[in-house]
């Protein structure tokens, strides 16, 4: 009876501490004053002649490399809406690391458009953790991607990334670390 009596205890207090977590889960609302400009997005992404080669990595405590290897890296065009976005996400408009366990759950822009995600460019990095955009036009963009792994079922690393200013038919190599 004692053991069934702590047991309802501890289940209760779980519970709590659960709805508690819960409540405290409403979004964050992040007001942006730049509006998405679509025609200069659209702009940005026309085929040039410059190409961004890179890629992406953690070390770990122990010397171990964890690359972006199968994950999605995009190309941004750096638009003042697309920047105030990357500054709260990063904290710098240049070069940032978010680390996983901060994320963005939770997060709302206002105003948040939708197709702000559709004039972005997208490649995969390949099982080295290597991309490439070819065919790049002059200007400035973020590249972004991701380096997560799991330890002991807990979410490790986090999301990268860095401006990249292009002109005149250049390829630029990056590395995206923290």
């Amino acid at each position: 009876m004692m053991k069934q009596s702590v047991l309802a205890i501890i289940l209760i207090y779980l519970g709590s501490v659960h709805a508690l977590a819960v409540i405290g889960t409403e979004p964050s609302v992040i007001h942006l004053e730049s509006p998405f400009d679509s025609l200069q997005a659209r702009r940005a992404l026309l085929p040039g002649s410059n190409t961004i080669k890179g890629s992406a990595l953690i070390r770990l405590a122990g010397g171990d490399i964890v690359t972006c290897a199968g994950y999605e890296v995009h190309l941004i065009p750096a638009s003042p809406y697309a920047t105030e976005r990357i500054r709260y996400i990063y904290g710098s408009e240049l070069k940032g690391f978010n680390p996983v366990e901060r994320g963005l759950r939770g997060v709302q822009f206002k105003p948040d458009y939708p197709e702000y995600s559709a004039f972005t460019r997208c490649v995969t990095c390949d099982p080295q953790g290597v991309f490439e955009f070819g065919f790049v036009s002059d200007g400035d963009f973020y590249v972004v991607t991701e380096v997560t792994w799991m330890a002991w079922d807990i979410p490790q690393g986090g999301y990268l990334m860095q401006r990249v200013t292009l002109a005149g038919g250049e390829t630029k190599k990056v590395v995206l670390t923290p």
